[in-house]
C-alpha cells in the first residue's frame, strides 16, 4: 500500500524545532519590550505552534516534521502530540483556562498578520504572555512538565 505523499514530505528537522521554538519565543519577548504588542502575541503562537510540532516528532519517533502537520492549529497540532486528554483533566483547569484563551486568539491569527498594529494593546499582549509562560499553570511550563 502506497503511503500518502503528505506524510512522506519532510519538512524541518526536529532538531531545528527544539532551537526555533526558544528563538520565537525570545523574538516575542523583545517584541513585547519594544512595544510591538500584535507581533510580539503573534511570534507567541508561532513559538507554541513549533513546541507541538516538535513534540509530535517526538511522539512518532520522527527526526522531521511532516509537511501534512505544517499548520496553525493549535487544538490540531495538541491532539497529535497525544496532550489534548491530558490538558483536559481536572487536574490541569487552570492551564486549560489559559489555554483556551490563547486558542481564542490563535482564530485571530490573519488580523494579527494583517491589521493595523494599533488594535492590540500592551494589557492584551501582557495578558497573553502570562496565559503562555507564567509558571505553574502558564501553557509552556504546562507542556514542559509533559513527558
Amino acid at each position: 500500500m502506497a503511503m500518502d505523499q503528505r506524510y512522506t514530505k519532510l519538512g524541518a528537522a526536529l532538531t531545528d524545532l527544539d532551537v526555533a521554538w526558544r528563538d520565537r519565543l525570545d523574538d516575542a519577548l523583545a517584541l513585547l519590550n519594544a512595544g510591538r504588542h500584535a507581533s510580539a502575541i503573534l511570534m507567541g503562537l508561532y513559538a507554541l505552534e513549533i513546541n507541538l510540532k516538535a513534540r509530535i516528532c517526538r511522539r512518532l519517533d520522527l527526526q522531521h516534521l511532516p509537511r501534512a502537520f505544517e499548520v496553525h492549529d493549535l487544538e490540531g497540532l495538541l491532539l497529535l502530540a497525544g496532550l489534548s486528554k491530558r490538558l483536559s483533566a481536572k487536574r490541569a483547569q487552570k492551564t486549560l483556562d489559559q489555554w483556551d484563551s490563547i486558542v481564542e486568539k490563535s482564530a485571530r491569527l490573519n488580523e494579527l498578520r494583517y491589521a493595523p498594529a494599533s488594535r492590540w494593546t500592551a494589557i492584551e499582549a501582557q495578558t497573553f504572555f502570562t496565559q503562555l509562560n507564567q509558571d505553574p499553570d502558564g501553557v509552556l511550563p504546562w507542556l514542559q512538565r509533559q513527558k
